[in-house]
């Protein structure tokens, strides 16, 4: 018996040692067509911040000389730019975004553990990165403004690791429905509320840590008309350099819950309406609008009349 119990206690610390071992330095290697584009610089960036919190050990980006090699593909922007599975084969039009999936294989070498990443697009890249933080090294991303960090001292991930993830969705995200009060609601409307972009920017970061890619959330009547378009290209092009969809919900003429409209009871004309909201709304870059063409959640209207202003606007 104290024979087997010395045995198995020898064969637990041997384990240890070999997928435990002190973490001295940590290098993300990539190439520098990959630090250019925002997506995947700025999750490298946020990526080479947060293991540092976490090991409290020398974290940098393409230093030969490290324990830890985190390696990046290099991208193929026909890959790239190629349509989805999610697309391919589709009788009907759909939103593009790049094939996500993404699969990380480690080995080790002497001294030196090295991670391999393999997508096929710099939005894979992103999400290749915080997959890895979040599913295998103990980050959790849990809120906008607390994040977990764990104490990650020590190096225990297995030498031979295998492990992929294939997107569920083409389209991963969050409707904020600002027609009620929520954390973002004065911020997303009012450009002039204290830290206005800085909290949506952090809520945009957060998606990004969990692999999402859509934001939307409705907008109301009582935008700065003259103001809110230039804040909103604002969130909009800090959306996509981070690889978020970004989206408004509006509606044609509905008068509950002061969404916005983009007509109202007028003697001017509908039309006229519409096209000088959508002059004004457009420039921001949106990549879709989620629209309402009904008064109200439980009225029709005349049907006739909301489809040949549907088709307007569909066509400006």
């Amino acid at each position: 018996m104290g024979r087997s119990f010395s045995v198995l206690v020898f064969l637990l610390v041997s384990i240890f040692s070999v997928n435990s071992q002190s973490i001295q330095s940590i290098s993300v290697k990539t190439d520098s067509v990959n630090l250019s584009k925002p997506v995947s610089s700025q999750a490298v960036d946020d990526v080479v911040k947060l293991l540092g919190d976490a090991c409290k050990c020398d974290v940098q980006i393409n230093n030969s000389k490290a324990q830890i090699q985190i390696i990046l593909p290099r991208i193929n922007k026909d890959s790239a730019a190629a349509l989805s599975r999610f697309e391919v084969g589709k009788n009907y039009p759909i939103l593009h975004y790049p094939e996500t999936d993404y699969k990380w294989t480690s080995a080790k070498s002497g001294n030196t553990i090295s991670l391999l990443l393999e997508t096929k697009s710099y939005e894979g890249i992103s999400c290749g990165l915080y997959g890895l933080l979040q599913e295998k090294l103990g980050f959790k991303f849990y809120h906008p403004r607390e994040t977990v960090i764990p104490d990650l001292k020590r190096w225990f991930l297995p030498n031979d690791m295998k492990w992929g993830v294939n997107a569920r969705f083409q389209i991963r995200g969050f409707h904020i429905h600002a027609e009620h009060p929520l954390e973002l609601t004065e911020q997303l409307m009012n450009e002039d509320y204290p830290n206005a972009l800085h909290d949506i920017k952090q809520y945009i970061d957060w998606l990004a840590r969990n692999g999402q890619n859509y934001f939307e959330f409705n907008l109301l009547e009582d935008i700065n008309r003259k103001k809110w378009p230039a804040f909103a290209k604002q969130m909009v092009d800090y959306g996509h350099s981070r690889g978020i969809l970004m989206s408004i919900d509006l509606s044609l003429h509905m008068i509950q819950q002061k969404t916005f409209q983009l007509y109202r009871a007028s003697f001017y004309s509908k039309k006229k309406q519409i096209s000088k909201n959508m002059e004004m709304l457009n420039p921001a870059g949106w990549d879709t609008w989620d629209m309402e063409f009904s008064t109200t959640e439980f009225s029709s209207g005349n049907v006739k009349k909301k489809t040949a202003l549907q088709l307007y606007v569909t066509d400006l």
